[in-house]
């Protein structure tokens, strides 16, 4: 048997392809910031939609008759004052050097100057509405989503994987098409990225030695980090 997934099916909550094992989705919809999966889509490591739409109709259900309405109350609670946000202050961190939010009560919210506790106080509100807001129709956007892959996705066939890997000779853009250079790959190796990225960063990851067109400059770049919408052309056969 394969260890190697030869199809992707459709996730019946997030409606995104992916790879599909052992007759179930593989997992999805995570971070590993941490060195550990944090967060899992629902849909995953579960039946695609293509063969089954139960939890896509459940998830539908949830959206437009739980999750929208309690975005639309509470949006309209704190429009009318009934609830408030939770509040915060923001300090810069000099150890993880970004500003960080810190939680507090209406009375402890810090102000500058130029305005006054209650003028921080009602954009925080206002923020909150427009995210409570946003919450709501994200939702229902959603679920118009799902609507239209059951009727595109379920009962289709699974969708087969192409050998899309990066081979030597395949020539590519880097960078964007603004200011993107060509080039052809002339080498893959593995190696450890630098300057990628700290998801990346002192991993070893296959790189794809890229000589430019119009100079003799090789460039290091992670395979991963060169999506199939940038290479030009394939290396003949």
């Amino acid at each position: 048997m394969s260890l190697k997934a030869t199809h992707r099916g459709t996730c019946q909550v997030c409606g995104r392809a992916q790879a599909h094992f052992k007759g179930k989705l593989a997992k999805h919809g995570y971070t590993v910031q941490w060195g550990f999966f944090n967060g899992v889509c629902r849909g995953a490591e579960e039946l695609p939609l293509e063969q089954d739409k139960t939890i896509t109709e459940a998830t539908i259900d949830y959206l437009l008759n739980d999750y929208a309405p309690a975005a639309d109350k509470l949006a309209a609670d704190l429009r009318s004052g009934a609830v408030e946000p939770q509040f915060y202050n923001t300090r810069y961190d000099r150890i993880k050097c970004k500003n960080v939010r810190e939680n507090c009560k209406r009375d402890e919210l810090r102000f500058e100057c130029y305005e006054t506790r209650e003028q921080v106080a009602e954009r925080q509100i206002n923020a909150a509405i427009a995210h409570a807001e946003s919450d709501a129709r994200h939702a229902r956007s959603h679920v118009e989503v799902l609507k239209s892959m059951i009727k595109s996705r379920h009962g289709q066939p699974l969708i087969p994987i192409k050998d899309e890997s990066l081979a030597v000779g395949d020539r590519v853009q880097l960078f964007g098409k603004k200011d993107g250079v060509t080039g052809t790959v002339i080498e893959i190796k593995h190696q450890v990225a630098r300057g990628c990225g700290p998801y990346m960063n002192g991993r070893v990851l296959p790189h794809a030695h890229v000589k430019a067109d119009n100079s003799d400059h090789v460039y290091q770049i992670p395979t991963r980090s060169i999506r199939q919408a940038a290479i030009i052309e394939r290396a003949q056969s």
